[in-house]
């Protein structure tokens, strides 16, 4: 099975996310937490990782350099959630390792083909 982990301080956008990921067969685990979220890669390494990217957002950069050096996590895929693909954020996350880019706010198309869905489990999504 497909599992993610989101990192956020957005409640909302982290039931979003379950939410959407859930519904197409992902097991997902989400917190606002940047140990917290150290702490469930180390029990289950993940094949996706979301990260809402906010510079004010304490610990994301140390957060993705730790998956980036970790023998384990470092080739997962790790989308930055920003404002803009040109934002100051995105460029930042790039330098600190993020695969790619989800724009907020978020199309349920671009989740899915950025968390690289097979395109049946698009149909029947509202």
């Amino acid at each position: 099975m497909r599992s993610a982990l989101i990192l956020s301080p957005d409640s909302e956008l982290r039931l979003v996310l379950i939410r959407l990921l859930g519904r197409n067969g992902w097991s997902v685990d989400a917190t606002a937490c940047t140990d917290r979220a150290l702490s469930f890669l180390t029990e289950d390494p993940r094949n996706l990782t979301l990260i809402d990217w906010e510079a004010s957002y304490a610990g994301v950069q140390a957060f993705l350099t730790a998956i980036r050096m970790h023998p384990v996590w470092h080739p997962a895929r790790v989308l930055a959630l920003c404002w803009g693909s040109d934002s100051e954020d995105a460029r930042e996350a790039f330098e600190f390792g993020a695969s790619g880019i989800l724009v907020k706010p978020l199309c349920l198309n671009d989740l899915l083909e950025k968390a690289e869905m097979p395109r049946p489990l698009l149909q029947g999504i509202p």
